[in-house]
């Protein structure tokens, strides 16, 4: 591995997935990762890993989608956290582009200052949760 990011053992989330169903995603590329994370079909209550199709022991982003969802507002605040590593610019931007202004918190960070690549980025999202 280069220098440019590190491997990220995965007992780093252990306090994320005590009571949580984890769920790996292999992604081929940064755009096909950033996609999975914004274009639906992901359910509440878990953990996602994010990794290299190629490299399952890299886990490159982490969203976690535990937390409570507001009785009134029907709304979750779900952690979409990149690692270091050789995509995170090119994923924390795409992942940035795609949200909506009511999904972005007052204080959220955008990635475009940030060397994602060597510090990582991570973002919260206000997420409408439907029930079907």
């Amino acid at each position: 591995m280069g220098s440019n990011y590190r491997w990220v053992d995965r007992a780093d989330f252990a306090h994320r997935r005590q009571n949580h169903d984890v769920a790996v995603i292999r992604a081929s590329s940064p755009a096909v990762l950033a996609r999975r994370v914004t274009e639906g079909g992901l359910s509440t209550d878990m953990v996602y890993e994010f990794v290299h199709s190629d490299d399952l022991h890299t886990i490159i982003a982490e969203l976690d989608t535990t937390a409570p969802i507001g009785p009134v507002s029907g709304k979750a605040v779900w952690v979409f956290d990149v690692n270091p590593h050789p995509w995170a610019q090119e994923v924390a931007e795409a992942v940035w582009e795609s949200l909506d202004w009511s999904e972005v918190p007052e204080d959220a960070e955008e990635p475009y200052e940030r060397n994602c690549v060597e510090k990582g980025w991570s973002c919260r999202i206000l997420v409408r949760v439907g029930w079907s």
